[in-house]
Formats: C-alpha cells, structure tokens, sequence
C-alpha cells in the first residue's frame, strides 16, 4: 500500500491550526483545520457538533476509530477522535476526502491503549528505577500536546511519570519527571536521536580512518595513543508525526 508521502505532500507544519496537504495526482489542496475540544465554546464543542453532524447518513468510521460526518446540505465535514480533538475539511470533494482517509490517523482511545500497552513502560524509566506494570493512569491534554501520567509498582518501590506523548519518536513519547518513593526527577523535554543512512555511511568511513591511523601509529617506537572522538549526533532527523498533537 502506498505510504502518505507517496501520494501527498504537506505545504506546512500546521501552523495556527491548520494543515495544508496537497495530492500529487490531482494538485487538490486539502485543508484540515483543528482544534482542541472545549465544552465551553459553541464552535469547539465537540459533543454538540458531532450530534448535530451524525444526523447525516453519510457518515462512516474508519479502521482506526476515526469518525467522520458530513452534512447533508454542506461540503463539509467533521472528524472526530473522542472529546480531544475536532477537525474540520471544507469544500473538498468526496472522492479526495475518501482517498486521504487511508492516509492519516487522528490519536483516539484505541490507539492510547495500544500506547499505554507497548510503550510507556519502555520509557518510565531510569538509570535508578523502571516501572514494572501500570496500575492507574491518565491522559492529559495541555497547550503542548498529549501528557500521560502512569504509575505503578517499580523494582523496589512505587513509581510514577509524567511522559509527552508524541507518536514521531522511536519510542513514542518522551519521560518528564519520574518519581520514586517520593522523590521526583524533572528531565528536559529532549528529542530522542536517531542516525540517519547518511550518518551510518559516515561512521564507517570514520572508523575505516581511524584503523589506517592507528596502524600508523603503531609503527612509531613510541606511539601515543589516539585520543577517543566524540560521536557526533545530528539533532536534525527529519520527524512528521500524523496527528495534530504535533
């Protein structure tokens, strides 16, 4: 099955809650504006607007939980993934919104499961402390995206983390704070690493060099010992995560 980038192109990183997404086939520019749910404003209601466009008949789940309405009068319509998010595609036709479907996945409650399943014990954790297994935990929308606070029982002690979820790291989520028995560790908000094909080649033509150097040295009668090099990371891998809690 082709992948997002196969078929799609993204004009911009959903700046002031919008992204742009152009087909490649078509040249059709498809907006999707978001926004967080807010039971206290009538157009972010997310409950109330899902009442009002689930009365359409053309309206479908996907896959991944993702609801989306149409009104039956308008072009537009509404997407859904639970009380978090609401998005919104207007005057797109049917047939791109049907294709861009297969493309994209809005973070709901299946998909949090899955998450607090694989991957939050994998990243509460330190040099100290691990949790074992998730006994309570929480989903927490802030003005930075999705914040999980899980706790449980450790090695030796209770343990709970606060960890930012964000679904374009390897891990898919990043540790804030862990606390143990107590005593709570607050960690920067640090991107994990990870090489890119081009640093791999790059390494090993590095440690081709050093080879050559050392058996160089080797030949002197008093040879110093070469000093170790740094590995050097380039902070500047290429992420898109699918969802708005960019």
């Amino acid at each position: 099955m082709p992948t997002f980038f196969d078929d799609y192109v993204l004009l911009n990183d959903g700046e002031n809650g919008e992204f742009l997404i152009q087909n490649l086939t078509t040249e059709q520019i498809i907006p999707l504006n978001y926004f967080r749910c807010n039971d206290s404003d009538p157009n972010r209601n997310c409950k109330n607007l899902i009442s009002i466009y689930s009365e359409s008949p053309r309206s479908f789940v996907t896959s991944n939980g993702d609801a989306y309405y149409k009104a039956s009068e308008t072009n537009s319509r509404l997407i859904s993934n639970g009380n978090w998010w609401g998005v919104m595609i207007n005057d797109v036709p049917e047939e791109e919104v049907m294709q861009l479907k297969d493309h994209i996945v809005f973070v709901n409650e299946k998909i949090m499961k899955n998450w607090m399943d694989f991957s939050a014990t994998r990243i509460c954790q330190n040099e100290e402390e691990s949790l074992q297994k998730i006994e309570t935990s929480n989903i927490v929308l802030k003005q930075d995206g999705l914040i999980a606070i899980i706790s449980g029982m450790g090695k030796e002690y209770e343990v709970s983390c606060e960890i930012k979820v964000d679904f374009s790291l390897p891990k898919k989520g990043v540790l804030l704070s862990l606390t143990k028995n107590g005593e709570k560790k607050v960690y920067e908000e640090t991107r994990e690493e990870v090489d890119t094909p081009q640093q791999e080649v790059k390494k090993e033509v590095k440690q081709e060099e050093n080879k050559t150097e050392e058996k160089e040295e080797k030949s002197d009668v008093q040879p110093e010992s070469p000093s170790q090099e740094e590995e050097i990371w380039d902070p500047n891998v290429p992420q898109f995560p699918i969802n708005p809690e960019k």
